[in-house]
């Protein structure tokens, strides 16, 4: 007589997930720190855990409802606007010192996390070009093409 397993995941090793050996008093200080708009770098040292345990908890306190997005969204929107501020007035004051290789790649990245983070529409540039089959096959056999413009 045959009988069906139930499919359940069965752990491949006899060690306990990153919360179970988590102390209490220490993931309590890691959601406190998380409400309060501390980067995971910041939880990681403070707190001396690793950032596969921030992540746990963060996790466990979205599934649990206790982590209020919309506030923790305004802090880290206000952090990273504080970021920018403190980037764009050193650029200002530098800008005539740098070489054109480090202008700050970083202050475009945060602007757009900052629109995100606010739910506002970012920014997307998307360059397509229009090609024919016939085109690649004759690319692919060595031949020099002109791609005509796509209008």
């Amino acid at each position: 007589m045959e009988s069906e397993s139930k499919y359940e995941r069965v752990k491949n090793d006899k060690k306990s997930t990153t919360l179970e050996k988590l102390d209490a008093k220490k993931k309590e200080e890691i959601v406190w720190m998380t409400e309060q708009g501390h980067t995971q770098k910041e939880i990681e040292e403070k707190v001396e855990v690793s950032s596969h345990t921030v992540v746990a908890v963060r996790q466990d306190m979205g599934s649990q409802e206790s982590l209020d997005l919309k506030t923790y969204k305004a802090k880290t929107s206000d952090l990273f606007k504080s970021i920018i501020m403190k980037g764009a007035l050193r650029l200002d004051t530098e800008i005539d010192k740098l070489p054109i290789s480090q202008m700050p790649l970083a202050l475009a990245i945060l602007i757009d996390k900052v629109q995100t983070l606010n739910d506002q529409p970012v920014v997307v540039t998307e360059h397509r070009l229009r090609i024919k089959h016939e085109d690649i096959n004759k690319m692919i056999s060595g031949e020099i093409i002109d791609i005509p413009d796509s209008k």
